[in-house]
This record gives structure tokens, C-alpha cells and sequence, in this order.
């Protein structure tokens, strides 16, 4: 069993990980953007459902060994999730950028626009990536 194992991770190229984590990147910038934004008016409840949907979409994708579908879903995924990102708190941009109420950004903004960012720019770059040796 341990040998399979030490086989099986042995054939994964560095794409394998990269996918793995932009998996477990969707799940974790669901839960903090959630925690962060629910019951506010800047929250974008179908960019939360799109990230939960990657999650399981490529933790399906993972248990079924069709690691090249993982790409594609990963980037249309995250890619529409970030414009709902954008669209929900673009008023909350405007009113910094602007000075009309607030003069910097808070914690919670720089912490889910790195998060979907980050989401984002791994799941682009991990196209150009194999998945297996």
C-alpha cells in the first residue's frame, strides 16, 4: 500500500500541487470571505457559491484522475468568482478611492482581494503546468 502510494506521488508533476492547492486556496478564501463579508452589503453571495463549487468540482475531479479538467475548472471557476468579487464591492472601492466616508482600506478588503487575486493568478499560471511526469 505504502509503495503504491510512494508510486502514485512519484508519476505527479508540479502542476499535481498546484492544483491541490488552488483546491484547498477556493475553500479557505470561501470560509474568510464569508467570515468577513456576510451581512454586508459588499458581499457577493454567487462569488462565495462559485468558490465552493471549485472546491468540490476539483475534489471530484482529484477522486475521478482527470487532473487536466481540474485546470479548466479551476480557471473559469475562479475567474467568474472574482468579477462577482469585483461587482459586489466595487461601491466600497469607489467610496476610498474617492474619500468620500473612508480614507484607507480595511483589513478585511486587502485580506479577500489578495485571496482572489491569488486565486486567481495560480490558477492562470498553473495552465502552462503538467500534471504528471
Amino acid at each position: 500500500m505504502l509503495e503504491k502510494i510512494k508510486i502514485d506521488f512519484a508519476n505527479k508533476s508540479i502542476g499535481y500541487y498546484f492544483s491541490a492547492v488552488i483546491t484547498l486556496l477556493s475553500l479557505v478564501t470561501a470560509i474568510v470571505y464569508a467570515a468577513t463579508y456576510a451581512g454586508t452589503a459588499y458581499i457577493s453571495w454567487m462569488a462565495f457559491v462559485l468558490l465552493l463549487v471549485l472546491f468540490v468540482v476539483n475534489v471530484a475531479l482529484f477522486l475521478l484522475a482527470q487532473l487536466e479538467w481540474t485546470t479548466l475548472s479551476s480557471v473559469v471557476l475562479a475567474t467568474i468568482a472574482v468579477c462577482f468579487f469585483a461587482y459586489g464591492i466595487y461601491f466600497y472601492v469607489s467610496i476610498v478611492m474617492v474619500g468620500i466616508d473612508l480614507q484607507t482600506f480595511d483589513n478585511n478588503f486587502i485580506i479577500n482581494a489578495i485571496l482572489f487575486v491569488l486565486l486567481l493568478s495560480l490558477s492562470i499560471s498553473n495552465v502552462f503546468l503538467k500534471k504528471l511526469k
